[in-house]
């Protein structure tokens, strides 16, 4: 089975005619009450994660999205507003995810996202959620509660679990956006299941001109040869199958992220998580004025210098020009992609 972590589950959502209306409060906050749905874990026979019904406990977590609007600039705001769901999953590998819904026609009418419930449950601070993710690839706890390895130790001037969560939702808000603004456009690219039932692409996948994809990857699974660095397709996150990285590379894969193009470990292992990665840390640094760096072998990796580097000069641009609008978020345009899947953030 081809390694492919952007686009990990075929799960477009489709909606019947009657579920296709959403409304559009003028204060999209009036909203979330209505969309939160804590829900078992999905069944492996049943990928419809609609037909799961909303548990009473639902509403406990209104609070926390609430929060997150209060705090969010108008672009995350308004999001809410697009949004046919938000699950809380009970049992989850990953943080979060991501999913474009579709009419029978494939037109993007909304979206949904989930995150993970022990991290609303268990709130860790943004730092403290980062070392985690980071520390799985060597062999971590996939437990967010887990005591770290001490291997890894992001610091930041924002210790909050407030920042956990919003840094999260950005990054998965970014998903949605790319789902209809077709940043990560392939041209000659489709998906086909093979013969044992997995997801293979077909064509030359090459990034469009002019495409968030085109600025670092040479194509579907291989950045340009400036980006790549010792190690990158090896960091393998939530999904690392007992392959994991030697805790003795930790140092040196850092020091490779730094002469690339991409912000964070996390954005170099696809196209779809280098737009969702940079867009949230855009939206952090510029809203809340986060800044970031991550320790690891005695050695500080300055990842917020690395962001206003020259090297991530053309990406600053890409974000601001879009955030310049104009841009659409579902159900604001007739946006047709033949090959849209979920995103599970690994």
């Amino acid at each position: 089975m081809i390694r492919f972590f952007i686009l990990s589950l075929l799960l477009c959502f489709s909606l019947s005619a009657a579920a296709q209306q959403f409304p559009q409060p003028a204060d999209c906050r009036d909203r979330i009450a209505s969309i939160i749905c804590l829900v078992e874990p999905a069944s492996d026979t049943d990928s419809n994660l609609f037909k799961r019904p909303c548990l009473p406990e639902s509403s406990q977590y209104q609070s926390i999205f609430e929060r997150h609007y209060d705090r969010s600039p108008e672009v995350i705001k308004k999001m809410y507003c697009h949004l046919e769901r938000v699950f809380v999953e009970k049992s989850f590998p990953a943080s979060a995810y991501a999913s474009p819904i579709t009419d029978s026609d494939g037109k993007i009418v909304s979206a949904a996202v989930g995150i993970r419930q022990e991290i609303l449950d268990s709130p860790q601070s943004y730092p403290h959620w980062l070392t985690w993710k980071e520390e799985v690839s060597f062999g971590g706890s996939t437990s967010t509660t887990a005591p770290s390895m001490n291997l890894i130790h992001y610091q930041s001037n924002d210790n909050s679990p407030d920042m956990a969560v919003d840094f999260i939702m950005a990054h998965e808000f970014g998903h949605v956006f790319d789902f209809v603004n077709k940043f990560n456009q392939l041209l000659d690219c489709k998906w086909e299941k093979d013969p044992n039932g997995d997801m293979r692409p077909v064509g030359s996948c090459t990034p469009a001109p002019d495409s968030w994809s085109a600025l670092s990857w040479a194509g579907i699974f291989q950045p340009l040869p400036a980006n790549d660095y010792p190690l990158r397709k090896e960091t393998c996150f939530y999904f690392c199958n007992g392959k994991f990285l030697s805790p003795n590379d930790s140092a040196v894969i850092f020091n490779g992220l730094m002469g690339s193009n991409f912000v964070s470990t996390y954005a170099a292992s696809n196209m779809g998580d280098d737009w969702a990665e940079s867009f949230a840390y855009y939206i952090v640094t510029k809203a809340r004025g986060v800044q970031l760096q991550v320790e690891t072998q005695g050695i500080a990796f300055d990842l917020t210098g690395h962001f206003h580097s020259s090297y991530m000069t053309t990406k600053r641009t890409y974000i601001e020009n879009f955030l310049q609008g104009p841009f659409l978020y579902p159900g604001e345009g007739d946006v047709h992609q033949s090959s849209l899947k979920i995103i599970i953030d690994r």
